[in-house]
C-alpha cells in the first residue's frame, strides 16, 4: 500500500512538471512564447503569458512583463518594460499594442531607434512598415546622452531611411531651446550626413542683405 501510494505521488508530480514544460513553449501560426507563467485560453484563442515574456515572430523579438495574444486578431497587447527588436528598428514604451501580421503598433511612451536615429513620444503610432506619427515628440540623430542637440516638436510625420517632418519644432541645444519654426523636414538616414548648413551672407537689389 505504501509503494502504491507512493507510485501515485511519483506520476502527479511527473505529469504536473510535464504540464508546466508544455505550457512554458507555446507555439501557433509561427509565434513562439514563453515566460514564467504561460496559460491558454481556448474561448478567445488567446495566450497569456507573465513574467520574463518572450515571444518571437519571424526575424522580431518581442520581451515584455506581460503579455496577451490574440490568435484572432493577430494581436499582441505588451505591458511593463516592452521591447521590440527587429533587423531595423529598437521599440521601446511602456506599452505596446502590436498586429504581427500588418506589423503597424501603438506604443505608449515610446522610444524608436534605428541606427543613429532617435525618436521619441507620449505616443507613438506605427503606421507602415518604415513610417511612424509620433505625438509630443523629439528627435535627434546625435547618439551621446543626454544628446547634445534635438527637436522636440507637438508631432512627427516620419519615414526611417526618409525624413521626418515636425510640426512646430524647437531646437534644442544641450536641452535649451534656441529658435522655434513652425514645420522642418529633416533626414532620417541612419548613416551620418549633413543636417545642419552654415548660412551664407547675400545681396541683392530686390531683397537687400
Amino acid at each position: 500500500m505504501r509503494i502504491a501510494l507512493q507510485l501515485v505521488i511519483f506520476v502527479v508530480l511527473f505529469s504536473s512538471s510535464f504540464a508546466f514544460a508544455q505550457l512554458s513553449t507555446l507555439s501557433d501560426e509561427g509565434i513562439s512564447i514563453n515566460g514564467d507563467s504561460v496559460s491558454r485560453d481556448y474561448e478567445t484563442k488567446s495566450v497569456i503569458g507573465e513574467g520574463h515574456v518572450e515571444i518571437g515572430m519571424g526575424d522580431q523579438k518581442l520581451s515584455c512583463d506581460k503579455a496577451i495574444v490574440n490568435l484572432k486578431k493577430n494581436e499582441v497587447v505588451a505591458q511593463g518594460n516592452v521591447l521590440l527588436v527587429s533587423t531595423m528598428t529598437t521599440i521601446q514604451g511602456s506599452k505596446i499594442t502590436y498586429n504581427f501580421k500588418s506589423k503597424l503598433a501603438k506604443i505608449e511612451n515610446g522610444f524608436v531607434e534605428s541606427g543613429q536615429v532617435v525618436f521619441e513620444g507620449k505616443r507613438v503610432e506605427k503606421t507602415g512598415e518604415n513610417t511612424y506619427v509620433v505625438e509630443d515628440a523629439n528627435f535627434t540623430s546625435c547618439t551621446t546622452c543626454p544628446p547634445a542637440w534635438s527637436f522636440s516638436g507637438s508631432k512627427i510625420n516620419a519615414e526611417v531611411g526618409g525624413y521626418a517632418y515636425i510640426k512646430y519644432p524647437v531646437l534644442r541645444v544641450a536641452d535649451f531651446p534656441v529658435f522655434f519654426l513652425p514645420m522642418i523636414l529633416i533626414p532620417l538616414k541612419s548613416t551620418r550626413q549633413t543636417g545642419l548648413l552654415v548660412p551664407e551672407l547675400e545681396i541683392s537689389k530686390q531683397g537687400g542683405v
